[in-house]
């Protein structure tokens, strides 16, 4: 009904409204590039607190990994390369960049900066999400990785820290990878990847790209909450 209505961008995705409804899933299952992509994502498991459940309970996560991210844009763009050559050579970047221990101590070799972008997103009248995302400071694209829903947060008076620190432990993994310029051999909890992924075929080969952890971006909400600081 939105493209008959004129919404161009809503046509490869709409459908017979007469339709069973699982016929609809398998269409957008085909046609929305997110759920393309799904074997790009990374599962981890959470603390989490359910209204409907007493005590803790776990929510399965899903994840996109820094690391991943920046090694496929460096893979098809091939100019980000040379963007960053030239944005170095310049001193584009902040000092933050060039005072990086991975820059100072591999001064030869090209490390791609990308920051952490924290902040909390509402989308509805009574919950709102917490959403991160990696920016690339070369070509300042945007690549989400996680959504946190702040109604899932732990009630044990951690004020959302024991479901924080496990988010925050894969990104870490994450970006030490990046720094190394490796795709790991192992999870961030050093267990086996699970059986079908694609990951373990992939383990120990060099990434698109070496990358450093630049800054950690948010207003100060985030900083107080997100990140407990007081």
């Amino acid at each position: 009904h939105a493209a008959a209505a004129g919404v161009a961008a809503a046509k490869p995705f709409g459908y017979n409204p007469s339709a069973p409804s699982g016929h609809f899933q398998r269409h957008l299952d085909a046609t929305l590039p997110d759920l393309q992509d799904r074997d790009k994502l990374y599962s981890v498991d959470i603390p989490a607190f359910v209204n409907e459940e007493l005590g803790r309970s776990t929510h399965t996560l899903q994840v996109l990994l820094p690391h991943e991210a920046l090694s496929e844009a460096y893979q098809e763009d091939a100019s980000l390369r040379v963007r960053l050559r030239e944005m170095r050579a310049a001193r584009d970047f902040p000092p933050c960049y060039y005072q990086h221990p991975l820059v100072v101590v591999d001064n030869d070799r090209l490390i791609a900066p990308v920051s952490l972008f924290v902040d909390g997103v509402p989308y509805s009248n009574t919950d709102t999400v917490i959403g991160f995302w990696a920016i690339n400071e070369v070509s300042g694209s945007r690549h989400l990785l996680a959504i946190v829903r702040k109604a899932l947060l732990c009630d044990c008076g951690c004020r959302g820290w024991c479901n924080l620190n496990s988010v925050f432990q894969v990104f870490a993994w994450s970006f030490k990878c990046m720094a190394r310029g490796q795709y790991p051999a192992q999870r961030h909890d050093s267990t086996d990847f699970e059986g079908g992924s694609w990951r373990p075929g992939v383990a120990g080969s060099t990434l698109g790209a070496f990358g450093c952890l630049l800054c950690i971006k948010g207003d100060w909400a985030e900083f107080c909450s997100t990140f407990g600081f007081p």
